[in-house]
């Protein structure tokens, strides 16, 4: 390979005939790609010289390594791909948080101007759910919980069935609770 120059690109001393006929063998899908069949895209299966024609190609993918010049143009794509998905991905979750952010606003907004009197006992759990969800994720905690039932032994697993089954045997006073956080929200 040349300085500067990619592995999938012409080759220096590559023929225009040999680098045209390795695209077409490049640019095939790579579950597809065969010397076979990118001769036959070419002339068509019933073309006189097809023979001839596959046993040229062979010979220019042989010396112009083929195989791996594809692989590495497969490669280049994937990595596009995934740096493009990637930055898609931040573009989404800037939005989002951008989303969120104006939501929050508008329902804290909305939470200051309610009198604790006008909130249903169900209202006040519901806003102390939803509050301590968003904190946890907010946190990177996860937002609930999951057992997991196995038939192997290994022992971080063992420590973590342990202290979920600690934390389900604490006596939690829900009301207690539910004021604490009624208080922190302001909506007491």
């Amino acid at each position: 390979m040349s300085e500067g120059r990619q592995e999938y690109e012409r080759k220096s001393g590559e023929t225009t005939k040999a680098f045209d006929a390795f695209r077409v063998y490049r640019d095939m899908p790579s579950h597809e790609r065969s010397i076979r069949k990118a001769v036959r895209l070419v002339w068509g299966e019933d073309h006189i010289s097809l023979t001839s024609k596959y046993r040229q190609w062979q010979a220019w993918s042989s010396l112009n390594d083929w195989v791996s010049r594809a692989q590495a143009w497969d490669d280049e794509k994937d990595r596009a791909a995934t740096q493009e998905r990637l930055r898609e991905i931040r573009v989404m979750q800037e939005r989002h948080a951008k989303q969120a952010m104006l939501l929050q606003r508008k329902a804290i907004e909305r939470l200051q101007s309610l009198s604790p009197e006008d909130l249903t006992p169900s209202e006040v759990v519901r806003y102390i759910d939803t509050a301590t969800t968003i904190e946890r994720l907010a946190r990177g905690e996860a937002d609930s919980s999951v057992e997991v039932r196995h038939g192997f032994y290994h022992p971080r697993i063992k420590t973590v069935v342990v202290r979920l089954d600690e934390v389900e045997e604490e006596e939690i006073d829900i009301d207690d609770e539910a004021d604490a956080n009624a208080d922190t929200l302001g909506i007491r």
